[in-house]
């Protein structure tokens, strides 16, 4: 099953200019070379399981696009079931997120606040001429169809594995479980030292999280040195510890990057967080988490926890 782009909106918000509807246009014109499965609930039937509906396309999520208003922001729905399992899986690096400002709204109070908005925030696009909100729905589209060429599929089925390939794969797949809780779990833990160190610092702008904890290391009070030192436990033990696995399986058993070439990716990306990891994040008692991605030019790749599922599936 190809991993989904899941689109999430408030219908009050989209009354007026239909936004779902009119990105949806676009991405029509790219859904031959989109290597996902763009989803949004404009194209649930009357009747079906609307809420089972959503959460599956959640779960398959490898991006999502948020179209930000008053509505969206103001949804119980979306605060209590569709935003934090986003979030989560974008703090995770489990999916891309692009925030589209549509309507003026309180977005500094919100939940959205410590994330980039793919457009700036006090110019939503109701604000914009059609032919200005065209323009930014279209180089939407485009950056994400740019993008999301690095998600692979699945090569078609040949020879069965040996029991060796099978292994291996299912080893990557248990130690991408394990990373994967383990961001999930690191993610809370993080956004809530944040939030306590910004109230009682009174800091205005916030730097990216490995800058803000390390800037800030002699500053934290015995409480947030206690939680510091939990979110760098799970960095040095959960996180590391799979890590290394999944690269010592891929290097012990190369064919799995034939079978699989989305493990070449993932390869990549671990070389550089483990060599990060022991060159910069060990000789410093002031990090505590530790991030290697898009600006590395080696981001963790997506839908690969899917890809690694699903062979499994095919191949039991």
């Amino acid at each position: 099953m190809a991993p989904t782009l899941f689109v999430s909106y408030s219908h009050s918000d989209n009354a007026e200019h239909r936004w779902a509807e009119r990105l949806n246009t676009f991405f029509d014109a790219v859904k031959d070379t989109l290597p996902v499965d763009v989803w949004a609930d404009t194209r649930m039937g009357a009747g079906e399981k609307w809420r089972a509906e959503i959460a599956s396309a959640i779960s398959q999520a490898a991006a999502a696009v948020l179209l930000v208003g008053p509505g969206f922001l103001a949804s119980q729905f979306i605060k209590d079931h569709e935003l934090p399992d986003l979030l989560r899986a974008k703090d995770a690096g489990a999916l891309r997120l692009y925030p589209l400002v549509v309507a003026f709204s309180p977005w500094s109070h919100s939940l959205l606040e410590p994330y980039q908005a793919f457009n700036d925030p006090n110019a939503p696009l109701e604000a914009m001429t059609p032919a200005e909100q065209n323009r930014w729905l279209n180089r939407l589209v485009v950056a994400i169809a740019d993008e999301m060429r690095s998600v692979q599929v699945l090569p078609a089925k040949s020879a069965p594995p040996t029991n060796t390939l099978r292994t291996a794969i299912a080893a990557i797949r248990d130690s991408l479980e394990a990373t994967r809780t383990a961001f999930v779990m690191q993610a809370r833990r993080r956004n809530q030292l944040v939030a306590t160190m910004q109230s009682r610092l009174s800091l205005t702008e916030l730097p990216e999280f490995e800058q803000l904890f390390f800037r800030y290391f002699d500053r934290m009070d015995e409480g947030e040195q206690f939680e510091f030192a939990q979110i760098r436990a799970i960095t040095e033990g959960l996180l590391h510890d799979n890590n290394r696995k999944i690269l010592d399986t891929i290097e012990a058993t190369p064919a799995v990057r034939d079978e699989l070439p989305i493990l070449s990716a993932l390869r990549l990306h671990l070389l550089v967080w483990l060599n990060k990891y022991d060159r910069v994040f060990a000789k410093s008692a002031r990090m505590s988490v530790l991030y290697v991605g898009v600006e590395d030019g080696v981001p963790f790749p997506l839908g690969v926890d899917e890809v690694v599922a699903e062979w499994l599936v095919q191949n039991k």
